[in-house]
């Protein structure tokens, strides 16, 4: 079973998320900050990661330098959910993102996609 972790700060995207997924082969893991996004980091492997960008607090920037710095390997893990527009570069912390990022507001067919994809990419 692939194991996902969702950041968002937002209960209801973390709620849309899981109910999205509910019908896939999936145990999801949720978080509300940056802080109990990296004691899950630390505590658990993923196959694929949800990052918001924007939270109070440590914010999906400060867990992407936290990867960076720690677990560089998960980097490719994750797809980032973000309302912001990035420009066609998809760069965020001098990291390509190209493909794995999910521009909000989304759909399940969207979602399903981009976790299925990347977990499917690294399934052992």
């Amino acid at each position: 079973m692939d194991r996902l972790l969702v950041v968002d700060d937002d209960r209801t995207i973390r709620d849309l998320v899981t109910r999205y997924l509910a019908t896939e082969d999936v145990e999801i893991d949720t978080a509300d900050n940056g802080a109990d996004a990296i004691r899950c980091l630390r505590a658990s492997q993923y196959q694929s990661i949800l990052l918001d960008l924007m939270m109070p607090g440590i914010s999906g920037f400060g867990v992407l330098e936290y990867l960076k710095s720690e677990q560089p390997a998960m980097i490719e893990r994750v797809i980032v959910m973000t309302s912001r527009t990035l420009g066609e570069s998809g760069r965020i912390c001098n990291i390509d993102f190209g493909r794995r990022v999910l521009a909000k507001p989304f759909t399940a067919r969207e979602i399903r996609a981009k976790v299925l994809g990347v977990a499917k990419r690294f399934r052992s």
